[in-house]
């Protein structure tokens, strides 16, 4: 069974300089870097709330990190949950056909993890892990939405939400539902913002799945963003007003939403050049997503 999201993993150029803003702007603790021979790279974790965003450095030409960044360049790579047993996941993925890459279990600095292959998710990488390692400050990552503690940077409590644009909605809703979720979600047409989109409720986020309907739509006005797969991360904040200042007086460019379709309250983006081209979107509410339909059905992994 999924538990909840446990990283955003970020391909980078170079893990120290990349780190500097989830630092300076998220509030984020770091870890250790960790080197990872399996997949060539060397790996840090930067906690922020209730997730960990991996970046991801390649040690070497021709790694994957390395392939990936020369093919899109720096920015979101994969998203990886907790699960139970990594065994009965592996048997439950390959029986609703979702494909297990290499189809084996990796084992890395006491985890378990298989990788889901990313041809029938419309090109997003998933990772299931068994475990959950204290990559940062020797604790282990909390299962829900943080306090904020101290003032540092925008003060996340966590991810609520996961972007991820995509064509043939109607298709890839129905492999979502097959793979992760127990009740296929309602697809709904947003004509005047040339959108439509799904969302599905896994573990403690929603994956939201975005189709555009022409060259010119909300997303692509809003952030500039085309290119299909995953597309941004929302964090909520205890204060949006004050998330805004802090990032305005640190320089951060600020996309603001004042009438989302998909936000009860207003909502803003971090511009994705401040983040290793990462669009994150700020909210103080939960997305409009989290009906009692979707609160009532736990995942199935």
């Amino acid at each position: 069974m999924i538990k909840r999201i446990l990283e955003v993993g970020v391909a980078v150029n170079d893990i120290e300089s990349a780190g500097e803003p989830f630092i300076e702007l998220l509030g984020a603790g770091k870890g250790e870097i960790f080197t990872v021979n399996q997949f060539n790279m060397n790996m840090r974790m930067f906690r922020v709330g209730n997730v960990e965003f991996e970046l991801m450095q390649s040690v070497q030409r021709d790694g994957i990190i390395d392939k990936f960044i020369r093919k899109k360049g720096q920015g979101l790579h994969h998203i990886a949950f907790e699960v139970e047993d990594i065994i009965h996941a592996m048997h439950w993925c390959k029986t609703h056909d979702a494909e297990i890459i290499e189809d084996k279990v990796y084992e890395v600095y006491g985890i378990k993890a298989i990788f889901l292959h990313p041809k029938i998710f419309g090109g997003v990488l998933f990772e299931l892990i068994q475990g959950n390692p204290k990559w940062v400050a020797n604790r282990s990552l909390p299962d829900t939405l943080q306090a904020e503690t101290e003032m540092n940077g925008i003060g996340a409590e966590g991810i609520v939400e996961v972007g991820i644009l995509v064509n043939r909605l109607e298709a890839l809703t129905g492999t979502y539902h097959n793979v992760f979720t127990t009740e296929k979600p309602e697809i709904k047409d947003f004509h005047r913002l040339s959108l439509r989109s799904s969302a599905l409720k896994i573990g403690n986020i929603v994956l939201h799945l975005i189709e555009t309907m022409s060259e010119k739509n909300y997303m692509a006005d809003l952030i500039g963003i085309k290119s299909l797969g995953l597309h941004h991360i929302t964090l909520k904040v205890q204060n949006l007003k004050r998330s805004l200042g802090c990032l305005k007086d640190k320089g951060a460019n600020i996309i603001e939403e004042t009438h989302s379709p998909f936000w009860e309250e207003r909502s803003a983006f971090l511009h994705p050049k401040a983040l290793c081209g990462i669009p994150v979107r700020l909210t103080e509410k939960m997305p409009v997503f989290f009906s009692h339909r979707l609160r009532r059905h736990a995942l199935t992994i």
